[in-house]
């Protein structure tokens, strides 16, 4: 199997000068291969990365001298990307679904960029060999952290950690995210290696899972999963750093670009702490998805998950408006934690189940199957008049994704918080914040904005 090991690099001027130059040829040679592509498509020959590279190799050297002072990996992973981009619009295309667009042209971006190299051009080092500050100083010798020797460069970078998994290095991309560069190794590792490298499985049983936006989960055991909502915490602080590059002398359109209005050094130290501050709240809802779908995955061997369209849920009025509804919704990362469980769930050898879009899981009553009619998004209440069921919306809803793994049936797992001490018990080494249902509790229509629809009979 293929894993990804990201860590963090601490490059010297030098070596960020080489990675920028990276990006922009990265960047450059995608731009070119969509006018090729292009190209090839009306003359009706074929099309490929291998064709690409074979027409940018006969031409490089006279049209762009510039691209040699780089890995010539670097245009080859860049038609790559390029290739697997056309084969996802055209597979979209197909299936009739709009995941994915057709491919368009990337725009130079501060602080921003990625390139790829071979997984043969790599090498790792305990000590730092092209530096001459170490060069006669014993360093390392507890083996906290290694080094990566850069292509055509032929320098060393420091890395925060050592790699982790033994395997067969695949390719490694150098990211740049705000302020901080990565190095991110594609390992094809065996299975020994993996259940060696990361946590066993603890439990058997079956999950439902309700993704929401008052609680970000709600699942079949009676726990509702609190939503750190980071943007909601750092929306003042981004607000304030917008308005203030706003201020800052910059070309606000192509014309004054092009009248020769350059941005200022504030205007640039103000983009800069916005991005910091973006990609440290991407950072903080990164560590929680990842930590939260381990701790599900670990536990159960079979979860169920709803199939959501994410785009107009996120044009509901779930608010005090529509958008502030947007909002809460892109700021729980449906999308992410669902790929997160899917995936992790298929390397621990669990399963997982979809339930069909558009079925019909809040409004029926989780204990005689009777549907509500009339039921809003601001009513978290159900109360049954067939069986006179009070209960929380998610919950209910959860339970009913749970049925799904029974191909049908009734019945439920019926485990209950206090069964879960494992999992409660993950949950608080890893800080994720929980509340339990109440079963028992007599919800009023006041405080709970409840629904009580009238019994047809």
């Amino acid at each position: 199997m293929y894993i990804h090991h990201r860590i963090e690099i601490k490059p010297n001027q030098k070596q960020i000068t080489y990675f920028r130059r990276s990006f922009g040829i990265a960047r450059f040679t995608y731009n070119w291969g969509i006018d090729m592509w292009e190209q090839l498509t009306k003359e009706g020959k074929h099309r490929s990365a291998i064709e690409l590279t074979k027409i940018f190799n006969g031409i490089k050297a006279e049209q762009y001298p510039f691209v040699l002072k780089v890995s010539k990996s670097v245009p080859e992973y860049a038609f790559r990307h390029l290739q697997k981009a056309y084969l996802n619009y055209f597979k979209s295309l197909k299936a009739g679904d709009g995941k994915y667009g057709k491919p368009t042209k990337k725009k130079k971006r501060d602080r921003f960029g990625s390139f790829s190299f071979k997984g043969d051009q790599w090498l790792l080092s305990w000590t730092n060999k092209t530096s001459k500050a170490l060069e006669s100083k014993p360093h390392n010798l507890d083996h906290k952290h290694q080094y990566l020797r850069l292509p055509k460069e032929h320098t060393y970078v420091k890395m925060m950690e050592p790699l982790r998994f033994t395997g067969k290095v695949v390719s490694v991309t150098i990211l740049q995210h705000s302020d901080k560069f990565y190095a991110i190794f594609c390992v094809n590792i065996t299975e020994e290696e993996y259940q060696r490298t990361h946590k066993s499985t603890v439990g058997d049983g079956t999950l439902g899972i309700d993704l929401g936006v008052h609680s970000l989960m709600a699942l079949s055991n009676g726990l509702l999963v609190k939503n750190p909502k980071i943007l909601e915490k750092m929306e003042k602080h981004i607000i304030h750093l917008q308005r203030k590059s706003e201020r800052c002398v910059h070309p606000h359109s192509k014309r004054q670009h092009k009248k020769g209005v350059q941005k200022s050094k504030n205007y640039i130290k103000a983009c800069a702490r916005y991005s910091k501050l973006l990609r440290r709240s991407w950072s903080i809802r990164d560590d929680f998805d990842q930590k939260l779908t381990t701790c599900l995955v670990r536990h159960y061997s079979d979860i169920a998950l709803e199939t959501l369209n994410v785009e107009p849920m996120s044009k509901d009025n779930i608010g005090k408006n529509k958008h502030q509804g947007n909002k809460l919704n892109r700021d729980a990362a449906w999308n992410t934690l669902k790929t997160l469980i899917v995936n992790k769930a298929k390397r621990m050898g669990r399963k997982t189940t979809q339930v069909p879009a558009f079925t019909k899981t809040s409004s029926v009553c989780s204990l005689c199957g009777y549907e509500v009619e009339g039921l809003t998004v601001r009513n978290r209440i159900l109360h049954c008049p067939n069986c006179g069921q009070s209960i929380e919306r998610d919950y209910n809803a959860a339970l009913n994704i749970e049925k799904y793994l029974g191909m049908g049936s009734s019945e439920t797992s019926g485990s209950k918080p206090a069964d879960c001490g494992a999992l409660l018990s993950d949950f608080k080494k890893n800080r994720i914040v929980t509340t339990q249902v109440e079963p028992g509790r007599k919800y009023t229509r006041r405080s709970d904005k409840s629904f009580m629809p009238a019994l047809l009979v």
